[in-house]
């Protein structure tokens, strides 16, 4: 029988005589041993020829041979005498040759095989049972060296093109908002003339350092939570804010602090509350939300659990400082169950303090600090620790950072609420944040401001107070920029 090995493997063929008027062909090349019994299988495509695998079995051409045999179609091969040639089908297979019918309608061998890779003619002579000869594909000359280096250099030089144009908008838009940053160091009754030239330059100051070593996070490719928290740290080491050593003092004559952090990747959030120890209560809360599984940590657990995370703890008295002292004292003069409010004279000599941050991967965190309110009384909670009032941040939107009056900005939810005018109704951070501040909150009473920063990297502000006390810098725009009035 013929067989077709390395071409079409393992598939027996039958034949058929036909008449052919096709001239007798010639062809050179090296005959193979015999393989098995009275026939040789040709193996595959060698220093560039074909070897054609063929071999013939008498008795079985013979058989096809015979005008009843009815397998034959759509395959053809010339007789290697030109006086016959032979129908090929696969006898075991219902789709032969399924490979090459998408290319080819037939495989014809008369001057050449139409098939791929192209063969030229078949052997003058197959006399010899398992004989098989090996083929020139074509006599067409090996390209020179030139040709190939030329052939390599022009696909070497249109992949480099390629690379060059589609690193192009990469680089584009790694230019906007690689990162950005924005602090906030309270809001309140904070004007011109309530302020002296060396207080003031004070708080720029103490801003301006804040918002540097947030910068040097983000540019060295660090997280937005990481920037968060360094800038936070730089204000709650200050005695200007009212957060970390600058808090006010409650009731009772003690220093209690609050604060939170969020990620906006992973809307994993952490927050502790009246806290009298933790040097730095920004650190406490993102110990707990990185190392624990709850939100929210209070009073002399949130302390326990900063000493079994080697959170650094200090005395109490390492908060006392006499201005926030004296001011419980007038308070209290006037009556012992007053709060210091953000409408009460003096007022702009504290304030809660928050950072917000995007990096370089396109992540929103952010982080609040705060001491409360002077003469707070019962262990009070303001919306500094309460995520979605005081601390929130999402990716798909925004983070946002507040302060004021916090009974009120738990109420309306302030945070989230800017957050969600920006996913669902596709306002502007800047218009997210106006709306919330001097429509929803000022018809509650309440007084106060946020900063938010975008996915996209733009920063608004926004508060309904004489002033408050902020900063920023983007990639873009490096230098440090602070601001404290309205106008």
């Amino acid at each position: 029988m013929l067989l077709i090995g390395e071409l079409f493997p393992s598939r027996t063929m039958f034949v058929e005589n036909h008449k052919s008027e096709s001239p007798e062909p010639s062809v050179t090349g090296e005959y193979l041993k015999p393989a098995r019994g009275n026939s040789t299988r040709a193996t595959h495509f060698v220093g560039g020829h074909w070897r054609l695998p063929l071999s013939i079995s008498a008795g079985s051409l013979k058989k096809a041979a015979s005008p009843t045999n009815k397998k034959s179609t759509r395959r053809y091969v010339t007789n290697p005498t030109g006086q016959r040639h032979v129908r090929v089908r696969d006898a075991h297979m219902t789709d032969p040759f399924r490979i090459y019918k998408r290319q080819f309608s037939k495989i014809e061998i008369r001057d050449r095989i139409t098939a791929f890779p192209p063969l030229p003619k078949l052997p003058a002579d197959l006399r010899r049972p398992g004989e098989s000869v090996d083929y020139p594909i074509e006599n067409k000359p090996e390209p020179s060296h030139r040709e190939t280096a030329m052939f390599c250099r022009h696909i070497l030089v249109s992949l480099g093109v390629l690379g060059v144009i589609s690193a192009l908008p990469q680089a584009a838009s790694a230019q906007d908002h690689i990162y950005s940053l924005v602090i906030h160091g309270g809001a309140g009754t904070i004007t011109r003339d309530s302020m002296t030239d060396e207080t003031e330059d004070a708080y720029r100051v103490a801003l301006s350092d804040a918002l540097m070593k947030g910068r040097a996070v983000l540019e060295s490719g660090g997280t937005a939570l990481d920037a968060v928290t360094a800038s936070i740290m730089v204000m709650e080491d200050s005695d200007l804010f009212n957060a970390g050593k600058g808090a006010v003092f409650t009731h009772d004559g003690r220093n209690e602090l609050d604060a939170a952090i969020m990620d906006g990747r992973t809307l994993n959030a952490g927050a502790i509350t009246g806290v009298t120890r933790v040097r730095n209560p920004i650190t406490l809360a993102r110990a707990v939300m990185e190392q624990s599984r709850h939100v929210m940590l209070a009073r002399e657990g949130a302390e326990a659990f900063a000493r079994d995370h080697d959170i650094t703890l200090v005395s109490p008295t390492y908060f006392y400082t006499e201005r926030r002292y004296q001011q419980l004292l007038a308070v209290q003069k006037k009556d012992k169950e007053a709060l210091l409010l953000l409408n009460t004279p003096g007022d702009h000599e504290f304030g809660t303090v928050g950072a917000v941050a995007l990096d370089k991967d396109g992540n929103i965190a952010a982080g609040t600090s705060t001491g409360g309110l002077t003469n707070k009384m019962w262990g009070r909670i303001g919306d500094s620790p309460i995520i979605g009032a005081g601390t929130y941040a999402n990716n798909k939107s925004c983070g946002v950072s507040a302060t004021g009056t916090g009974e009120y900005f738990i109420r309306a939810t302030v945070a989230r609420e800017i957050c969600a005018l920006m996913e669902y109704k596709s306002y502007s951070v800047q218009q997210a944040a106006d709306q919330v501040i001097h429509q929803n909150l000022t018809r509650l009473g309440g007084d106060g401001g946020v900063i938010a920063l975008a996915h996209d990297g733009a920063i608004a502000y926004s508060f309904n107070t004489e002033g408050m006390y902020r900063g920023q810098l983007t990639s873009t725009h490096p230098e440090p920029k602070v601001e404290i009035y309205k106008d």
